[in-house]
């Protein structure tokens, strides 16, 4: 999901479209970064609605609310996106509501230090508005750290950074080594195998 920030109004926008993140940032809005990531489908919507009088977007996942602000004069725009259901995957995304603006009134975070900041300057804390996913671990590219020609050290480094947890195998030349297990940030590991002038220098890893 992508977050972005008008900084005429004050409001962020959050979209999973590259169109309208793009389509924003050449209007002016400063593109910031993926605010968190959420599954392509769920059981749990996300509603998206806009308040034509403030120019400013509210994103729930209650349908009182959202039928509530629609009663109101809001214009409903859809499902945004979805929340994350599986607990095991789950990471919150905290709502803060600041009662001094029109518009951007609401900020949406998965950073507990920029929700408790924002609750010190006096926004009050709305608590957790749904779920973003975890990300899954990604393997770099596995690589040669030495040869001694009877002996390689196949290298690789494994991105986890939502901590989910992996099991990872080296191989070379279809050896696999024994498994590696890992849930922390980024991790190197490090696997011998026993070759000849002759043997092929094929470093992989996978999941396993």
């Amino acid at each position: 999901m992508y977050r972005l920030y008008n900084p005429n109004s004050g409001e962020h926008f959050y979209t999973a479209s590259t169109i309208e993140r793009d389509g924003l940032v050449t209007l002016g809005w400063k593109y910031e970064a993926v605010g968190w990531t959420a599954p392509s489908t769920s059981s749990a919507p996300v509603y998206r609605l806009y308040n034509p009088n403030a120019g400013d977007h509210f994103y729930t996942q209650s349908v009182n609310e959202r039928d509530g602000l629609v009663a109101l004069g809001w214009n409903y725009e859809g499902i945004g996106w979805y929340s994350e259901t599986d607990t095991t995957m789950q990471v919150p995304v905290y709502r803060a509501y600041n009662p001094n603006a029109i518009a951007g009134a609401h900020n949406y975070t998965t950073s507990l230090t920029e929700q408790n900041w924002l609750i010190s300057l006096g926004w009050h804390g709305e608590g957790i508005s749904w779920y973003g996913m975890k990300r899954q671990p990604t393997i770099g590219a596995a690589t040669i750290e030495s040869d001694s020609g009877t002996r390689v050290e196949v290298k690789v480094l494994v991105y986890d950074p939502d901590n989910v947890g992996y099991n990872i195998c080296l191989e070379n030349n279809g050896q696999v080594g024994f498994p590696f297990n890992g849930n922390i940030g980024t991790s190197t590991f490090h696997d011998w195998f026993t070759v000849t002038a002759d043997t092929p220098r094929e470093p992989s890893a996978t999941f396993c």
